[in-house]
């Protein structure tokens, strides 16, 4: 399995973040596929903060050409890439939905021909992002998706990692508030 590790991917606008405060980070964990031949074909992350009232699925059919792009970097043939990227927030995250769009482009820039239909993978991450906190969340791809523009797939706040060791497979407590919000500890 070969292993990339991306330091840090700034999601945050112009503005610059000042003070010394821990900030919002989070921890994304990559499983790509092997591409299954001897193309070309590079995996282009994109990050973005959900917007309020509009549904996810609505969110991918835009183009994110804000910045938040990070160059693409070759699949394996025959092996599985693990990818580990460090998505930085700002406080007005906190709380809020992270979209992701894996295409899957035979170049780096995601700009060859044909590009512009390249095949997807969305993820929507909710809650992934608590201000002064550290979380992580894993984005599985278990085979090479063929369509442009697929349906989104869910990473349920539970399943988000953070402020606490987590029993196996959920990160919330028994009334499901998550180990990040203020509540009971039970």
């Amino acid at each position: 399995m070969r292993r990339l590790s991306i330091t840090s991917l700034l999601l945050a606008f112009a503005a610059a973040v000042s003070g010394c405060s821990a900030g919002i980070i989070g921890e994304a964990f990559l499983d790509l596929p092997p591409i299954g031949s001897d193309a070309e074909v590079f995996a282009v992350v994109q990050f973005q903060i959900s917007e309020d009232g509009v549904e996810p699925v609505d969110q991918f059919m835009d183009d994110w050409r804000d910045g938040r792009t990070l160059d693409g970097f070759p699949l394996n043939e025959t092996e599985r890439t693990d990818v580990h990227i460090s998505v930085i927030g700002q406080p007005e995250f906190d709380r809020k939905d992270l979209l992701v769009r894996v295409r899957y482009c035979g170049s780096a820039l995601c700009d060859a021909i044909g590009d512009d239909m390249a095949p997807e993978s969305h993820f929507v991450v909710e809650r992934a992002f608590y201000n002064n906190e550290v979380t992580e969340f894993d984005l599985p791809v278990a085979t090479l998706p063929t369509e442009a523009r697929p349906e989104p797939v869910r990473i349920p706040y539970c399943s988000v990692r953070g402020c606490r060791p987590m029993i196996p497979g959920r990160a919330c407590r028994i009334d499901d508030t998550h180990f990040c919000e203020e509540g009971s500890d039970e």
